[in-house]
């Protein structure tokens, strides 16, 4: 219950306005300050000098800053706070303030004063988030004790002051620009453009401005320059015709009427608008017409301006935007003066000028004519390049595809007399013969990586172990003059990657460090975990991510700027012709980018160079095949197996190896004969079909088959690795020659009892 005006103990509200006599007249009792005359008496004394002071003044009370302020105060809180706030805790009256001014108000509850001038507080005062900048103190008030007990700020609302010297700086900025107009020779484009740039540049007035000029006939405006807002956007009109209807940004009508058009909800007709440095889209556009003077009919143009989302559009607004296209209108007033001029310098200089222009233009279109032969013959001698790279890979494909037919005949045979041969001196010599073919094996794989024939097989690897197991190939090859050192990081992640191209990357890198020190020094090979946090800056530089990467350093003379620039260009190459082709490098980039890592490069002329390939780290470990469960003999021994090669050597090793592991073998030296054993109902199990055979290809037999047999399964033999007709065949399905005994069985077995061995795993 209120207390009596004539109490005594209310002697603090007399002479404190509409406020006073409101906190007069409200029941407090259910209140946290209770009934007025029982406040503390440093509430009552800060509270009247609040009240009869005409400047803004607001206490705040207690911990929870409880908010009691004067008539002054009032239009500073708006119709959204008051009255309600009276008596609130600050924190739950401007809770979109509190995250900047809270630490403030603690500040001075702690004893601190402090002082803000012209501070952008984004205020909800009448429905929407404002634009608003005061100047404030906050001063700590204690009770007799010397105890802060809460709050006094004094405040002073600057928005009107704030705005209107940042319209007058954009004002002047456009002055310039229309001055500049009339003493440079500059388009009307180019102009436009940089008084918008000026206009919707960072600039919260304007979230984005578009100008259109009418075009050379008149009868229709066409767009010039966009800036906040994308130019190829389909809601923004390239071409606005006159006699067209009204168009939603109100240009056509702008144009026709002479005057602005304000469209206060033009989000409602063309969707959700860009809203400049706020994080609101802008609700309200406007279309100024760009007058020239002289009176013509119609304006030389139209700016369209989208509004700020947190302020309404009021008089001095208006006068801004007003002033801004006045301003264009006359820059390309003084554009068209520049250009008379200049035509008629241009009409007393002709003559003198003919002459000089005729020899020059002689001289350039020599120089072209210089420049385009040698282009021509730098074409050509990279097509040239070109060709010979595909025309080596194609041979290097067909020798690796025929190599390898050869080197599954050594390696079946050699693995058949290895089991019967019980000589220790043949045994050993059979040893050598294996590990040639498995080397010649290698190399296959070599040339058909380079052909890019192969595809790439992602595993989980441990560079660290990759580079271990190179070290004794890369001093061979790097030779005696160079020291070869490794720095190997302990506790290295798991890189995803396909492992025959990492052995690639890091051999070409080597030798790319081996050239570098044709005299004698040092190449390093390193490894290291990576975190990488910051967006690419350059092409090559992976994104954000966790990597593991490998480094390849050199202490050779380095490169400079223009050459690093350049350095994975496919075909760039410093070396002199005929000692390298420029592939390397760009190779390395290929590999790293495909694999979902990047490179980057660190040189300088000097002290050597260092590049560096980043690759995925993986989840899992590295792979390591586990022990198959051999199936009983006695249920292989059912089985029966269609070998299909036009290789007769190819085909019989094949049969040798699958009866060696207890199958029955039927054998078919083509794609129709193996359809006709088929079709005569003989019994099979599982087909291993060559890919690359005369006539019907693997992929077309495998076809045939399976609309007579869909559940047979069958492994297609390949020499090439990336062929398309194999790129949705899984891995367990493919086996590439040359092969080993125990990959044929263990596909094979896979491919017959992969069915059964699904149901027993689920069961």
């Amino acid at each position: 219950m209120a207390s009596s005006p004539a109490d005594p103990r209310l002697k603090f509200l007399d002479g404190g306005g509409r406020m006073a006599e409101l906190i007069g007249a409200r029941d407090w009792s259910a209140t946290a300050l209770g009934p007025p005359a029982l406040w503390p008496d440093a509430l009552k004394m800060a509270v009247g000098t609040c009240l009869s002071s005409r400047f803004p003044m607001v206490v705040w009370w207690g911990p929870e800053l409880l908010m009691l302020y004067n008539d002054a105060w009032q239009p500073i809180l708006g119709e959204t706070k008051h009255p309600q706030g009276l008596g609130r805790p600050g924190q739950e009256s401007w809770p979109e303030t509190w995250p900047i001014v809270g630490a403030q108000f603690q500040r001075a509850l702690e004893g601190v004063a402090s002082w803000s001038e012209d501070l952008l507080l984004a205020s909800d005062r009448r429905g929407f988030i404002e634009e608003c900048y005061f100047t404030y103190s906050h001063s700590p008030l204690r009770d007799a004790s010397g105890a802060v007990v809460g709050v006094l700020s004094a405040v002073s609302e600057t928005t009107a002051r704030v705005l209107s010297e940042r319209r007058l700086r954009v004002v002047q900025r456009l002055s310039e620009i229309a001055l500049d107009a009339g003493s440079a020779a500059v388009s009307a484009n180019a102009t436009c453009a940089a008084m918008t740039s000026v206009l919707a540049g960072d600039n919260p007035d304007i979230p984005f401005a578009l100008v259109y000029l009418r075009d050379r006939r008149g009868d229709a405006l066409e767009l010039v320059c966009a800036v906040g807002i994308d130019r190829g956007d389909a809601r923004v009109p390239a071409r606005v015709t006159l006699e067209d209807g009204d168009d939603a940004w109100g240009i056509g009508r702008c144009c026709r009427e002479l005057a602005p058009i304000e469209s206060e909800d033009a989000g409602d007709a063309l969707g959700k608008l860009p809203g400049g440095v706020w994080p609101e889209p802008t609700r309200s556009i406007v279309a100024l017409p760009i007058n020239r003077s002289g009176g013509q009919a119609l304006p030389s143009g139209v700016l369209v301006c989208g509004l700020n989302s947190r302020l309404s559009l009021d008089r001095k607004y208006r006068e801004f935007l007003h002033l801004a296209a006045a301003q264009v209108a006359t820059a390309l007033a003084h554009v068209r003066l520049q250009e008379g001029e200049a035509r008629l310098r241009e009409l007393n200089q002709s003559l003198e000028r003919a002459v000089d222009e005729r020899t020059a233009e002689l001289a350039a279109a020599n120089r072209k004519l210089m420049s385009q032969i040698e282009e021509r013959a730098r074409v050509e001698e990279t097509l040239g390049q070109m060709q010979r790279l595909e025309a080596v890979g194609q041979l290097t494909s067909g020798v690796a595809h025929d190599f390898n037919n050869l080197l599954t005949v050594v390696l079946g045979n050699v693995d058949f007399l290895e089991r019967q041969e019980e000589d220790v001196g043949r045994q050993r010599r059979l040893a050598m013969v294996r590990e040639a073919a498995e080397r010649g094996a290698n190399l296959t794989a070599q040339l058909l990586a380079f052909s890019r024939r192969q595809r790439l097989t992602p595993k989980a690897i441990d560079l660290n172990a990759t580079v271990e197991s190179m070290l004794e190939l890369l001093r061979s090859t790097l030779g005696g003059t160079v020291r070869l050192q490794t720095a190997l990081a302990s506790g290295l992640w798991t890189a995803l990657a396909d492992p025959t191209q990492v052995e690639l990357v890091i051999l070409n890198l080597a030798l790319n460090g081996r050239d570098a020190v044709a005299g004698g020094g040092d190449v390093t090979i390193e490894t290291a975990n990576v975190t990488v946090r910051r967006s690419p800056r350059h092409p090559g530089e992976p994104e954000p991510g966790a990597y593991v990467v490998i480094r390849v350093r050199d202490s050779g003379a380095g490169m400079a700027p223009d050459t690093a620039e350049r350095a994975f260009e496919p075909f760039f190459t410093t070396k002199p012709v005929g000692k390298g082709s420029g592939l390397g490098l760009a190779q390395v980039y290929g590999f790293a980018k495909q694999s979902g890592g990047g490179v980057a490069i660190d040189t300088a002329v000097g002290r050597g160079t260092c590049i560096t390939v980043f690759l995925p780290r993986a989840l899992a470990a590295v792979e390591v095949a586990a022990p198959r469960a051999e199936e009983p003999q006695a249920e292989v021994d059912r089985r029966t197996i269609l070998i299909v090669d036009d290789d007769a050597a190819v085909r019989r090793t094949e049969a040798d190896m699958v009866a060696r592991l207890g199958y029955e073998v039927l054998e078919a030296g083509s794609g129709g004969a193996a359809l006709d054993m088929l079709d005569r109902a003989v019994n099979v199990d599982a087909a291993v079909i060559d890919f690359a055979m005369p006539g019907m290809n693997g992929a077309e037999v495998a076809r045939l088959i399976s609309l007579r047999r869909p559940v047979l399964p069958i492994l297609f033999v390949t020499g090439h690795g990336d062929l398309d007709e194999l790129r949705h065949i899984e891995e367990e399905r493919i086996l590439r020659k040359p092969f080993r005994a125990d990959d044929l069985a263990r596909k094979l077995r896979r491919a017959i009892f992969a069915e059964r061995d699904e149901a027993q795993a689920s069961a």
